[in-house]
């Protein structure tokens, strides 16, 4: 875990050298392994939105980057895209925003018998969450925390959200 670990964070900086001058923010990155091989996803947004055109072009430069570097081991296929409404969480941080939202977390250790938590989520600390889940409130480490993501039931909801919060950042 920690060399994917790293390998994402030299993902993470080297795409960010290419997007953010495009006017794009980094949301997250992740290696998948399946039986094609690995997959690096790159999920990038902005506060207006991502074109087709921004994430073709993004990906044409962290392409070449990291190919240049060559710091992923093998072959791997490169896809981004924005994060969208279900999008996964990477840090606590990117959590604070959703409050009160339902997600869906999956631990890495159990934590009693479960380690699949579909519920709300209720708190949020720099090394922890709650969510209240089967009228229970489970106190998560981070660090446990294998996949977070949001469930969106009514996506207009979170449309209109995305909107308000693009243009307080404005």
């Amino acid at each position: 875990m920690a060399v994917t670990t790293e390998i994402t964070n030299r993902i993470a900086q080297a795409a960010r050298t290419v997007i953010e001058p495009m006017g794009l923010s980094l949301w997250g990155v992740e290696i998948v392994l399946d039986g094609r091989g690995q997959t690096v996803l790159v999920y990038v947004e902005s506060p207006t939105g991502v074109s087709v055109e921004q994430l073709a072009e993004a990906s044409r430069n962290i392409g070449l980057v990291l190919d240049v570097e060559d710091f992923i081991p093998g072959t791997y296929r490169l896809e981004l895209s924005s994060p969208g409404f279900e999008r996964s969480f990477f840090s606590t941080e990117q959590m604070r925003d959703y409050m009160g939202e339902k997600v869906e977390i999956r631990t890495s250790v159990p934590l009693g018998d479960r380690r699949k938590f579909r519920g709300i989520l209720k708190e949020v600390r720099e090394d922890s969450i709650a969510v209240e889940a089967e009228g229970q409130l489970f106190n998560l480490r981070w660090e446990d925390v294998k996949k977070a993501r949001l469930i969106v039931e009514d996506p207009w909801k979170h449309a209109d959200k995305k909107k308000t919060q693009g243009k307080s950042k404005a």
